[in-house]
């Protein structure tokens, strides 16, 4: 008797839609904590949440996407911008782009699903004329996100001393598109 193999429902990545925020919030609720009490940064949470909204009314100074399989339900998201002015000094080409907001839901973690918004992401960028990517990531997810742009970037190409506040310092790493 063969044993019975169970595939994934098929993923797919789109543009940000109203509502969404809805969706994005027990996922971001899971991973945006306070490092030291565990405790949810709710305002950090809405700030997000906020961004996406808008990203999907519209304004187009940030843009979303979001992973979700076949019958709607979110599975993550990513971002893109430009480079704030902190982040610039650390790009290598003329026309950049940051990766914002990456979130993929703790219970899907492991199906691929970061991948496949990293390479949509990096299409979209591509297909904007964008030379590089860029990103940085603070130390509460050292033991989670790290390892994941470690294998998809190599190592940190820089470290950002102090970025979210005294002695947390955050790895940025980069690729030419």
């Amino acid at each position: 008797m063969s044993e019975k193999i169970q595939i994934p429902p098929e993923i797919t990545i789109r543009p940000a839609q109203t509502g969404d925020g809805e969706f994005l919030k027990p996922i971001l609720e899971t991973w945006i904590r306070n490092s030291e009490t565990g405790d949810v940064i709710e305002d950090e949470v809405q700030s997000v949440v906020s961004s996406v909204e808008e990203s999907a009314n519209g304004n187009h100074e940030r843009q979303y996407f979001i992973a979700e399989e076949a019958g709607g339900r979110v599975l993550g998201m990513v971002g893109i911008r430009e480079p704030d002015a902190l982040m610039a000094e650390y790009t290598q080409s003329d026309n950049p782009t940051e990766i914002i907001n990456a979130f993929v839901d703790s219970n899907s973690r492991g199906r691929g699903i970061g991948s496949k918004l990293f390479d949509h992401i990096e299409s979209v960028a591509s297909a904007q004329g964008r030379s590089e990517v860029i990103l940085n990531s603070g130390p509460r997810y050292k033991n989670t996100a790290h390892g994941f742009y470690n294998g998809r970037y190599g190592q940190p190409t820089a470290v950002i001393n102090d970025h979210y506040g005294t002695g947390v310092h955050a790895p940025v790493w980069r690729k030419e598109l």
